[in-house]
C-alpha cells in the first residue's frame, strides 16, 4: 500500500475568520503560505497615552531618586486611600453622613510623615553645606577612601589631578590596570572637569564605565557592573561617586593643597565626624518633627475620636466623677505599671501612645 505525501494529510484549504474581502487563502497547492494579518487601524489597540504617561513616571523617578520613588509609592498606597476611606468610615452606622474630619486627619497624618522624611533632611543638607562643606553628604565610607587616595598623593594640586588618581582607583577595582587605565581615567577626568552639563556628562562616563567593567570582569554572571569601588568596603553607583569625588575636592582639596598627608588625614577625619553628626542631627529633626504629627491630626479631627463616631452613644451624664476607692482601683487596675528605673520611660510612652490615638 502507498502512503500519500504528508502534505496531503492536511486540509487542502484554511481560510482566516471574517467576512467577504478579510478572508484569506491560507493553504494552496497543498502548501502552507504566511498568512497576511492586515488590521484596521479601529481595530488595532492604541497605548499613546498610556506609554506616554507611563515614560514619564520612569523619567520622575529616574531624575528624582529615592524620593519620588518613595512618595509615589506612599501616595498610591496611603496618602490617596486612606483619607478617602475614612471619608465613609461608620456612614452606616451615622446615618450615611460621610466622616470629613476622621478624613481629614487621615490626610494630615498621611501628607506630612512619608515626605517630611525626605523633605527635613534635604533642607537641612541644603542649609549645612555652605556652612560645613559639601562633604556632609558624602558617606563616612567614601570620605576616608577619598582620604586615603589624597594622602598618598599629596603633591596634588589641580581637581582635575585628584580626579585622575581618584578614577585610576576605580578602573583598578574593576579589573582595568596599567597604562590603559591611567589613560583612560585621564580621559574621565578631563571631561567631568569641562562638563558643561554635569548631569548628562555623568550618564555618558557611567554607561562607559559599564562597559570597561563588563569586558574586564572575572565573573560576568554574578557581577554587578553598575557598581563602582573606591576601596574594599566604600562601593555605590558610578554616579554617586562620581558626585563624591567632586563633593571631596570642593571642600577638602581647596583646604589642604601642600600641606602634607598628615594635615589630609586629619581635615578627613575632622569631616568623617562632621557627617556622622549631620546624620545623626537629620535624625533628630525627624523625630521630633514626626511627635508633633499628633497634635496637628488631632487638632484638624476636632474634640472626640472621630473614627468611632456612630459606633459609641456620646456621653450625657452631667453627675460629677466618683472619687471613691472603687474608681480609684478601678484606675490603677487599668492603667499599666512600671517598674523603677523605667517608670518615666515607660509612662512617657504610654502617654504618647494614647495621645496618637491609634
Amino acid at each position: 500500500m502507498q502512503i500519500s505525501k504528508i502534505n496531503h494529510a492536511v486540509p487542502r484549504k484554511l481560510t482566516k475568520q471574517g467576512s467577504g474581502s478579510n478572508n484569506r487563502n491560507i493553504n494552496s497547492s497543498n502548501t502552507y503560505n504566511t498568512p497576511s494579518i492586515v488590521q484596521n487601524k479601529e481595530q488595532q489597540p492604541s497605548f499613546k497615552g498610556l506609554d506616554s504617561f507611563c515614560l514619564g513616571v520612569a523619567n520622575l523617578i529616574e531624575n528624582g531618586g529615592l524620593f519620588i520613588s518613595f512618595t509615589l509609592q506612599d501616595m498610591l498606597g496611603t496618602n490617596i486611600p486612606r483619607p478617602f476611606m475614612g471619608l465613609f468610615r461608620n456612614s452606616k452606622e451615622n446615618k450615611g453622613e460621610k466622616n470629613k474630619n476622621f478624613a481629614a486627619k487621615e490626610l494630615v497624618r498621611e501628607m506630612t510623615t512619608g515626605p517630611s522624611m525626605f523633605i527635613i533632611p534635604g533642607t537641612m543638607l541644603k542649609i549645612g553645606k555652605p556652612l560645613l562643606g559639601k562633604t556632609i553628604d558624602v558617606p563616612t565610607r567614601q570620605i576616608k577612601a577619598l582620604g586615603d587616595i589624597y594622602a598618598a598623593n599629596p603633591d596634588i594640586k589641580t581637581k582635575q589631578e585628584f580626579f585622575e588618581k581618584a578614577f585610576t582607583t576605580m578602573f583598578e577595582n574593576a579589573n582595568f590596570k596599567g597604562d590603559s587605565a591611567i589613560a583612560k581615567a585621564k580621559d574621565f577626568a578631563t571631561k567631568l572637569a569641562d562638563s558643561t552639563d554635569l548631569k548628562e556628562t555623568l550618564t555618558e562616563l557611567s554607561e562607559e564605565f559599564v562597559g570597561i567593567a563588563k569586558a574586564n570582569a572575572d565573573d560576568v554572571v554574578n557581577t554587578d557592573f553598575t557598581v563602582a569601588a573606591l576601596s574594599g568596603n566604600a562601593k555605590a553607583s558610578f554616579k554617586e561617586i562620581a558626585t563624591s569625588i567632586m563633593a571631596y575636592a570642593d571642600d577638602v582639596l581647596e583646604q589642604t593643597k601642600g600641606k602634607g598627608a598628615e594635615i589630609i588625614k586629619q581635615v578627613t577625619n575632622k569631616r568623617v565626624l562632621t557627617r556622622v553628626a549631620t546624620n545623626a542631627t537629620m535624625y533628630a529633626a525627624v523625630i521630633a518633627f514626626l511627635t508633633i504629627i499628633p497634635k496637628l491630626y488631632n487638632k484638624a479631627e476636632g474634640e472626640g475620636n472621630s473614627g468611632l463616631k456612630g459606633l459609641t452613644p456620646e456621653e450625657t451624664t452631667t453627675d460629677k466623677p466618683n472619687t471613691s476607692s472603687n474608681n480609684v482601683q478601678k484606675t490603677n487596675s487599668t492603667s499599666p505599671s512600671f517598674g523603677s528605673s523605667s517608670t518615666m520611660i515607660g509612662a512617657s510612652l504610654y502617654k504618647a501612645r494614647a495621645n496618637i490615638n491609634l
